[in-house]
């Protein structure tokens, strides 16, 4: 067994059950209490946080709606990325129906990374006096600043890490250090469903009101305050005949939570506006009055024996009521948790907390689209992420790689069939180009690299005029990952004072905090953990790679952690396996795909498949599977030659063809099986 394959879970399976496998797996990912597991197994928009938890939500709000009812121009600029453009396609889309007069601008052609002076003047030539950024803007200080010169106020929306200092202006962005925001891994695009959201919820009755959570029990009257979803824990109060002489009765609603109680808290409040949460929440659950809140959340399918504290449980229910009563809402909210999955995914954020749940109830919405351009893609089909990260996320950034970022955003916009017919098939012929450019220079950077004598220890470093900027972060995603060290790669356009660059890291490396100290060398920089951006004088880049290499450590390894949830019989994989690990989707980076080991397995028959890269494994141990290796066919044909049995580390997945479902293995990597070491 290789060094570098780490095991997450360790043991022989006390009972061979496919819960006990979904179990040690969840486990062994620190996912064991019983509301975590819940919450993984079944994300629900209810868990939501609400947006006004994010710094400067309400005062964004608050401009936003001032410049809707005075008929300002509202400008949305994004980067040309994906997870940039479906933010820019969401804010657009609510900013338009409420009415708004919104001008667009995204990088084009060769732009810069980032806001410039020479857009902020066409901005402000179009008559534009509040900015809105998407995916962007929290390093664009100056630009920022410069703006303000001009009577541009700036709403940011952004998701990458701040500099040493922050733009004055209101900034939505859960990763600032002073947010608070309870999830900081959002991404652009999510941040843009947040402020939507927040925008939307304004328009409630509801919005700004204070709404008091109260139980009458043996310990005496429990209540909780609640304004815009955001509520405190409940307290004790002594001396209930005093509770209601400390709230305005003008300015209150009443929420009691239990109908046993409901005479003796109506009574109390009398004067207030009072509720039941089994009133509020009747439409919601088949329009009878609930008698309990037990009641109430068998309905909205939530466990109430989950949550201590009921009052915090009542706030989260009042919470999603007052968002789901309201159709308009869920019908908007479908349609951009459909572009957050997109971009999310293909922004490759961590697939955790409030971006599961975004992404897994977008990929619903997406399933059922009546966008012309997205159900040409969805085919009105199952979509999972694998669909978006391997198949629609690439093609609708390939226009933005070339500098024609307006091709996959007039795909979102446009709403005729034919057109959107149209859109694709450009798009897919850019795409089509794409792949075949990044395909033969990756091939050709992997050589040269591994021929190279003065290669970096830590990192790989590639720079070519044959790398264009649009496709330095896709070269060094598959340098990362065949190399499996993390790479940069550098575009060395000719005619250029300054070159960019891109560095990517797969998962257990924060390649970002390696580059951040030398940060005051970029013209420009900026990213996220695993992702990031740059630009650089020339002069500088060579001595700036070495650092960052030194800086790296002699810790760090050639082959990053591979790790393996668990190890498992072959004799129990199946399709019922396999359907019931699903439960774990959307895999993605944080959530990914479950990895299994099995050791001393027998190759009973070896083949290659495509054009020969490609091979197939055979097994004595279970004959009706068949193990796939991309790109590994060399490899496997080595050990079918020698004999020897293997260590086999592995995802599952169902090949669907021909109308036949067949479980098979997709071998992420192997090694011979150690002399005298036990067999699985």
């Amino acid at each position: 067994m290789k060094d570098h394959w780490l095991i997450r879970s360790k043991g022989p399976l006390s009972v061979r059950r496919h819960d006990d496998i979904l179990q040690r797996i969840l486990e062994g990912r620190g996912i064991s209490d019983p509301r975590s597991v819940d919450e993984y197994l079944h994300p629900r928009l209810s868990d939501l946080h609400s947006p006004f938890l994010m710094e400067d939500m309400e005062k964004a709000v608050g401009r936003i709606r001032k410049a809707i009812a005075n008929k300002e121009t509202i400008g949305i600029f994004s980067d040309s990325d994906l997870d940039g453009i479906t933010a820019m396609v969401t804010l657009n889309s609510l900013l338009t129906r409420l009415g708004a007069m919104v001008q667009l601008r995204h990088l084009q052609d060769d732009e810069q990374y980032g806001l410039t002076r020479e857009i902020v003047d066409e901005l402000a030539g179009r008559g534009v006096t509040l900015l809105i950024t998407a995916d962007s803007g929290i390093r664009d200080i100056d630009e920022i600043h410069y703006a303000t010169s001009l009577g541009i106020e700036t709403i940011i929306t952004d998701h990458h890490e701040e500099d040493t200092a922050v733009p004055q202006c209101l900034v939505l962005n859960p990763k600032v250090k002073s947010c608070g925001y309870p999830f900081r891994d959002l991404a652009g695009v999510g941040v843009a469903v947040k402020l939507c959201m927040g925008l939307l919820l304004s328009y409630l009755p509801s919005y700004n009101r204070l709404f008091l959570l109260v139980s009458a029990g043996p310990e005496g009257i429990r209540c909780a305050e609640m304004i815009n979803g955001v509520f405190a824990n409940g307290k004790s109060v002594n001396v209930p005949d005093n509770l209601p002489g400390t709230y305005d009765p003008g300015a209150t609603t009443v929420i009691g939570l239990d109908r046993d109680s409901i005479a003796e808290l109506r009574n109390l409040f009398s004067g207030f506006a009072f509720y039941t949460l089994a009133e509020l929440a009747a439409p919601l659950t088949g329009g009878k009055e609930a008698a309990t809140l037990d009641a109430i959340c068998s309905s909205l399918a939530l466990r109430s024996d989950l949550y201590e504290n009921r009052l915090v449980l009542a706030g989260k229910i009042l919470s999603y009521v007052q968002m789901a009563s309201s159709q308009k809402i869920m019908n908007f909210l479908g349609e951009a948790l459909g572009n957050a999955s997109i971009g999310s995914v293909a922004d490759v954020v961590p697939l955790t907390g409030e971006n599961r749940i975004m992404v897994r109830e977008g990929l619903r919405s997406l399933e059922k689209t009546v966008h012309p351009g997205l159900s040409l893609l969805v085919k009105n089909g199952p979509v999972n992420a694998k669909k978006i990260g391997w198949g629609i996320a690439p093609l609708l950034n390939s226009p933005g790689r070339v500098g024609k970022t307006a091709l996959t955003l007039n795909f979102f916009l446009e709403q005729d069939p034919g057109k959107s017919r149209e859109l694709l098939q450009e798009i897919e012929s850019l795409n089509v180009l794409r792949k075949t450019m990044v395909r033969d220079l990756c091939n050709d950077l992997i050589e040269s690299h591994r021929k190279d004598m003065n290669a970096h220890k830590n990192i790989v470093v590639v720079k070519s005029e044959r790398i264009a900027e649009g496709f330095a972060g896709l070269i060094a995603n598959r340098l990362s990952d065949t190399l499996r060290k993390p790479a940069i790669a550098v575009s060395l356009q000719k005619g250029k004072g300054s070159v960019k660059g891109s560095g990517r890291s797969g998962s257990g490396i924060d390649f970002f905090s390696y580059i951040q100290p030398f940060a005051d060398r970029f013209e420009r920089f900026g990213g996220h953990a695993q992702a990031f951006g740059f630009t650089i004088n020339p002069e500088y880049l060579d001595g700036v790679m070495d650092m960052v290499d030194h800086s790296m450590g002699e810790t760090q390894t050639d082959m990053m952690p591979l790790n393996i949830d668990m190890e498992l019989p072959l004799d129990l994989v199946d399709l019922r396996l396999i359907e019931h690990l699903a439960s774990m989707e959307p895999f993605g980076k944080g959530n990914e795909i479950a990895t299994f080991l099995t050791r001393g397995l027998h190759i009973s028959s070896f083949s290659r498949l495509g054009d020969g890269r490609h091979g197939k494994f055979q097994f004595s141990e279970n004959p009706g599977i068949t193990a796939i290796g991309w790109d590994m066919a060399d490899a496997m044909e080595s050990h079918h030659a020698a004999g020897t049995r293997v260590d086999l580390v592995y995802s599952l997945e169902i090949n669907d063809f021909l109308g036949r479902r067949e479980p098979r293995l997709i071998i992420a990597e192997m090694d011979a099986t150690a002399s005298g070491s036990d067999v699985a």
